[in-house]
């Protein structure tokens, strides 16, 4: 005899259900990355567009500077020096306003999707530019914030942690589609929008979501208003300290600054006549002093080497931008941040990396018949 006992079909059932507390750390997962992802880049944007001299010809922090800079290392060489270098402020005001975009997209879920291929293109391209001398590799951020934004392009908007105006703009649209086009209008959103949108979701269903949605985007809108407003006074801050600063440091009497565990002794500066960076006596035998660099406006560092010559570099490293200063144990230039060295008895050559490229050169003379060492 054959048992009539059937097995029961499973085609249709519905999951098990996870407990409550696993499906809501699943949800927040990505909720730390979609934030800082948002900030950063919003601010990021800011930053540049606040920055004066970011659009500035002339200027070493010019956009069109910086790109002849990536260009001498960069494998992307060609196009930086035939597209983006001509075209300098566009590029810069591309690179300013898309990184706003995508920060303003990341927080508040617009178009999370495409935003996230953007911004991962975007971080390719200064990768394989901007930090493309930084060595080791994972020194330099460009290639870890294109890993961040390959996760939220494979994710979506779903299980980021707040809902997005993605979910609460064509959620809608879904819906007014007729049934038999209901089907493949959700499978293109959820393509490219990443929205795990049903085709077979009811009116009852989408009133709870939308119901649900509407609620947090309120918070979501809230939170990426404060964010903004922030973002927008810390820029202002930034810019107007940076420029009192500056301020400050072209009116007050420079002194020699050395790192602990230096020999180099202080001196003071005496007056020297207008334009001149210091006289000879100034500056003892194996040591530096810091001024501000007229042509450029930035830190600088005059040095007295061993063999009783003056040279002048930029203060600025060339890895990670850092102010260096100048080490007298050592008779090295030193960067606090990450260790680079520069010899400034050879141009200020690297000794140490991750940095890869010399310290700028400062062009000074010496007015024998005054004794003051004058830029040019």
């Amino acid at each position: 005899m054959t048992s009539s006992r059937t097995m029961p079909d499973t085609r249709y059932s519905s999951p098990p259900k996870e407990p409550e507390p696993i499906r809501t750390s699943r949800a927040l997962a990505l909720l730390p990355l979609r934030l800082f992802l948002g900030v950063t880049f919003l601010y990021a944007g800011m930053q540049k567009l606040t920055d004066p001299n970011f659009l500035r010809p002339g200027n070493p922090d010019f956009i069109g500077q910086q790109i002849l800079t990536f260009a001498q290392t960069s494998p992307l060489s060609t196009l930086l020096l035939q597209v983006a270098e001509p075209h300098a402020i566009l590029s810069g005001q591309v690179i300013a306003y898309g990184e706003l975009a995508l920060g303003l997209g990341a927080l508040l879920g617009l178009l999370l999707r495409p935003a996230s291929f953007f911004g991962l293109l975007l971080n390719i391209l200064l990768w394989l530019s901007a930090s493309w001398s930084v060595y080791p590799y994972f020194y330099g951020s460009d290639i870890v914030f294109a890993c961040c934004w390959l996760v939220l392009l494979l994710n979506g908007p779903h299980g980021t942690g707040l809902p997005t105006l993605d979910e609460v703009f064509f959620t809608p649209v879904l819906m007014r589609r007729k049934a038999q086009r209901r089907e493949s209008a959700a499978r293109t959103f959820s393509l490219l929008l990443g929205l795990p949108l049903a085709p077979a979701l009811t009116r009852t269903a989408y009133s709870q979501v939308n119901t649900i949605t509407r609620r947090g985007f309120l918070w979501g809108a809230l939170a990426g208003g404060i964010s903004v407003a922030v973002m927008a006074t810390l820029g202002n801050l930034l810019q107007a300290s940076r420029q009192a600063n500056v301020s400050i440091a072209n009116q007050v009497t420079p002194t020699v600054s050395t790192p602990p565990g230096s020999t180099a002794t202080a001196t003071s500066v005496g007056s020297p006549s207008n334009g001149a960076i210091a006289r000879v006596s100034d500056v003892q035998l194996n040591s530096a002093l810091p001024f501000i660099d007229a042509g450029s406006g930035q830190n600088a560092l005059l040095i007295h080497l061993d063999s009783n010559q003056f040279v002048a570099y930029s203060a600025r490293c060339t890895h990670a931008g850092c102010t260096v200063s100048y080490d007298s144990d050592s008779k090295l230039i030193v960067c606090p941040c990450h260790g680079a060295s520069y010899d400034p008895a050879k141009q200020a050559e690297v000794v140490r990396p991750p940095a890869r490229r010399p310290l700028a050169s400062i062009p000074i003379h010496v007015d024998s018949a005054t004794g003051e060492i004058l830029p040019g």
